[in-house]
C-alpha cells in the first residue's frame, strides 16, 4: 500500500486527475491492518464504451502521462515496507518484472526456446534499455485502470502497479503498443505526442512493446484465457521480433 499512497500524492502534484485520497494509515495502530480511503467515483472503464470515447480516454491518458513523467524519483521499481526503492537500476527492475509476471512454462507452450531467449536478449539483458533518470510511472495503464465518471464527461486514473511505479517513462507508453483496444491505444500515442520522442526513446519504446506483448500473451496462456487473444498477441509478437 506504500506504493499507492506515494503514487496518489505524487500524481496530485503532477496535476493528474485521480480520485482524491481522503485518509490512510500504514502504521496498523488504529486498526490491525493498513488502509487507504479515497473518494468514490460513480463511473465505469471507458473500455465498455464506443471507440470514440476510448480514443478520448487515450488522449487524456497520454497527456496525463506526460505530466506524470516529469516527476523525478530517487530509485527504481516499487517502495518496500521501509519506504526504500526495490531496485538500484531500471534493468534490475525489468528482470524482476520478468521473473514475477512472466511464466516460462506458459511461454514455452506458444514460443520456441530460442524465441524466448531472443526476447530476453532484447529486453532484460539489453544495456541499451538502461536509463539513468527514474521517473514516476503508473506501471499498469490499460484502459481498465481508468474511470469515466457518469454524467460528468471526465476521466480519472486509478490503480497504479504494486511492483513498478518508478523507472523509464517508455514502460508506461509501451502498454499502448499491445494489440488491444486500438481506439484507446491510438489516443495515448497522440496525447503523449510520440512523434516528439528522441531516437533513443523510440528505440526503448519499440523493445518495451515487445516485452509488454510477451507479458500479456503469457498471462493469457497461464490463465487458459481467450485463445483468440493469445493468437492475436502471438502474431503481433512474432511480427515485432522479425522487425528488429
Amino acid at each position: 500500500m506504500q506504493n499507492e499512497v506515494y503514487w496518489y500524492a505524487e500524481a496530485k502534484k503532477a496535476n493528474v486527475s485521480t480520485p482524491r485520497l481522503i485518509t490512510y494509515d500504514l502504521s496498523e495502530k488504529i486498526v490491525p491492518y493498513k488502509y487507504m480511503i479515497s473518494k468514490y467515483i460513480d463511473g465505469r472503464p471507458p473500455s465498455w464504451d464506443s471507440r470514440e470515447l476510448q480514443y478520448r480516454a487515450g488522449i487524456f491518458t497520454g497527456k496525463a502521462l506526460r505530466r506524470l513523467h516529469k516527476r523525478c524519483v530517487n530509485g527504481f521499481g516499487s517502495l518496500n515496507q521501509d519506504n526504500k526503492w526495490s531496485n538500484k537500476t531500471w534493468i534490475e527492475t525489468l528482470k524482476y518484472i520478468r521473473s514475477f509476471a512472466i511464466d516460462d512454462r506458459a511461454a514455452l507452450k506458444v514460443l520456441k526456446p530460442k524465441q524466448i531467449e531472443l526476447i530476453d536478449d532484447l529486453t532484460i539483458y539489453n544495456k541499451g534499455l538502461e536509463v539513468k533518470s527514474s521517473r514516476l510511472l503508473h506501471g499498469d495503464l490499460y484502459s481498465q485502470n481508468l474511470l469515466y465518471e457518469n454524467g460528468q464527461d471526465r476521466f480519472f486514473i486509478i490503480d497504479p502497479s504494486y511492483y513498478v511505479i518508478a523507472g523509464d517513462p517508455m514502460y508506461d507508453v509501451s502498454y499502448s503498443m499491445v494489440e488491444r483496444g486500438k481506439g484507446f491505444n491510438e489516443g495515448v500515442m497522440h496525447g503523449y505526442d510520440i512523434d516528439s520522442l528522441t531516437e533513443k526513446e523510440q528505440y526503448r519504446l519499440k523493445l518495451l512493446g515487445i516485452f509488454q506483448t510477451f507479458k500479456d500473451m503469457t498471462w493469457y496462456v497461464s490463465n487458459n484465457d481467450s485463445k483468440v487473444e493469445i493468437k492475436k498477441l502471438h502474431k503481433s509478437l512474432i511480427e515485432r521480433l522479425s522487425s528488429v
